[in-house]
């Protein structure tokens, strides 16, 4: 789920210059089908940026400024 935090288009950057926060809800399956272990969990794999268009070009989402920032939530399978 998607906050309502959107901040208006800003011309100087040409660019949407907007952050939000997602919540999601994971259900996991039993442990014969999840291994006991410790696992990232990312409901995108890998998270990424990626699209990045400059004067109808592709370019990098490096060249574009853009980055993912923040680390993703860690779960532990134990062994019952």
């Amino acid at each position: 789920m998607k906050t309502d935090n959107v901040e208006a288009y800003v011309r100087s950057e040409c660019a949407y210059m907007t952050e939000w926060t997602e919540t999601r809800t994971l259900t996991l399956p039993g442990s014969t089908v999840v291994r006991p272990g410790r696992y990232l969990v990312s409901p995108i794999n890998p998270l990424r940026v990626t699209k990045t268009v400059r004067d109808g070009k592709p370019i990098t989402p490096a060249e574009a400024g853009a980055f993912v920032e923040g680390t993703l939530p860690m779960i532990e399978v134990l062994d019952s």
